[in-house]
């Protein structure tokens, strides 16, 4: 029986290209991992559906506040209130409810995000980005592996968010930092670094290596 080799990501890839594994055959093997020069659908579905060109704007211009964790609440509530108009416009873009899910989250209004994604549930059943948020607020129990593929970017993210999540309750730093540093490359490539979800991962990243820290050094003093 031939021996089983193991390949880290930063390790030459096995294919001989003499490139590290995660620029070269990595990217073919992780669905999750954006290749160079590919095109995903930056952050919605259901945007093509909208037929006026100014609310097809104003729905991407929300997209580009909304998910963005350094902008100020105060402009975040205006393109709240801005999201209201669409969704009464075309309620039946479930995306655009995603978006608000993400935008109440990002204001630190978990409980009124938490019943828009209840209702958004049950209204868009199908809805990979809804699914996905469901995940990532404990309103349902992710599964290991996921039984449908990713389509945007920012369900790439959420996906890697709660990945890194579990790595991190089962004390396997070694693979959070990786999957850290494949959400940081996804997002330089996409021009995303300012993605909610990203921000997200690295401050749970470092309030765990702040407490690793801080337990090897009470043991290291016998505290």
């Amino acid at each position: 029986m031939g021996k089983i080799v193991s390949i880290g990501r930063n390790d030459l890839c096995s294919c001989g290209s003499g490139k590290k594994y995660k620029k070269c055959c990595l990217p073919r093997s992780n669905p999750h991992v954006v290749c160079e020069n590919t095109h995903y659908i930056v952050g919605m579905e259901g945007i093509d559906q909208i037929p006026a060109l100014d609310d097809r704007d104003e729905a991407f211009l929300c997209y580009a506040v909304l998910t963005n964790v350094f902008i100020d609440w105060e402009r975040k509530s205006f393109f709240i209130k801005d999201l209201h108009l669409l969704i009464k416009s075309y309620p039946q873009i479930s995306d655009l409810w995603a978006l608000l899910v993400i935008g109440y989250y990002g204001m630190g209004m978990r409980s009124r995000a938490k019943k828009v994604l209840k209702q958004s549930c049950v209204r868009f059943p199908k809805n990979l980005t809804i699914k996905l948020l469901a995940y990532f607020s404990g309103v349902e129990n992710p599964p290991h592996v996921l039984p449908f593929d990713l389509e945007t970017i920012t369900q790439i993210y959420i996906w890697g968010c709660i990945r890194l999540r579990r790595a991190l309750a089962q004390s396997n730093h070694v693979l959070a930092s990786d999957l850290l540093e494949e959400m940081v490359e996804n997002a330089r490539r996409c021009q995303q670094t300012e993605h909610w979800a990203l921000v997200e991962s690295i401050y749970e990243m470092g309030i765990e290596m702040e407490l690793s820290e801080g337990l090897s050094h009470g043991e290291e003093y016998g505290q």
